[in-house]
């Protein structure tokens, strides 16, 4: 689906993310989250799942501060959606995550820009 029909359905504020990868030779952003709310367009109701985004097309990502998320989300750590929003294009977007490690106390903000031509939901509930 493109970019603007994954925001149309899908709401990622306060999703979980499990895992984070990110593979630059294939264009590609997988991320595998937790509750994340998909929006019934005819009823505005929204219901959780557990699934997996996958972003292909993927260019031009950067993560500020610059940080490894790749590695970041272990057992110290959790890390969930703030916001997502598409620019204009309809292909750039920007996703505000925030970290935090149960270690150290801390939390940190990392916005991740970018570009994709589409993504796809996987339902881990359908997966074999």
């Amino acid at each position: 689906m493109t970019l603007t029909e994954f925001q149309k359905k899908f709401e990622l504020h306060d999703t979980g993310i499990i895992n984070w990868r990110h593979f630059p030779l294939d264009g590609r952003l997988s991320i595998e989250v937790e509750y994340c709310n998909e929006v019934d367009p005819k009823t505005q109701k929204t219901r959780a799942f557990d699934g997996i985004l996958e972003f292909q097309g993927v260019k031009n990502l950067v993560i500020n501060p610059p940080t490894d998320l790749n590695n970041i989300i272990d057992v110290k750590q959790s890390a969930q959606f703030f916001s997502f929003k598409m620019q204009p294009d309809e292909r750039t977007f920007e996703m505000a995550v925030l970290v935090d490690d149960y270690i150290a106390k801390t939390e940190l903000f990392v916005v991740v820009y970018g570009s994709a031509d589409s993504v796809t939901v996987l339902n881990k509930a359908s997966l074999p």
